[in-house]
């Protein structure tokens, strides 16, 4: 379980800015913005962040925000964390 966890939140953040509103010419703050709202739970924030068609790259969860969303309670479940360490 821990495997898959580590394989979602890694497809996740590979798939942030795919899916991101263009709200500026550099996507960064909006990634880190939303990641950080990922990590707290806020559902809000990433709905007014990311598009509905968000793009999830992992096969395990369809395409759009809505289904990564309902995945957010099972992250939490298996004790899943994760650390911007550096952002391209």
């Amino acid at each position: 379980m821990k495997v898959l966890t580590l394989i979602l939140v890694l497809s996740f953040i590979s798939a942030c800015s795919t899916g991101m509103k263009k709200t500026t010419k550099n996507h960064k703050p909006v990634v880190g913005q939303f990641l950080g709202s990922v990590l707290k739970g806020d559902v809000k924030t990433m709905r007014k962040l990311a598009n509905s068609n968000y793009i999830q790259h992992n096969p395990y969860i369809p395409t759009g925000l809505e289904p990564f969303i309902k995945m957010l309670p099972v992250l939490k479940k298996a004790g899943t964390t994760a650390e911007n360490v550096r952002m391209f």
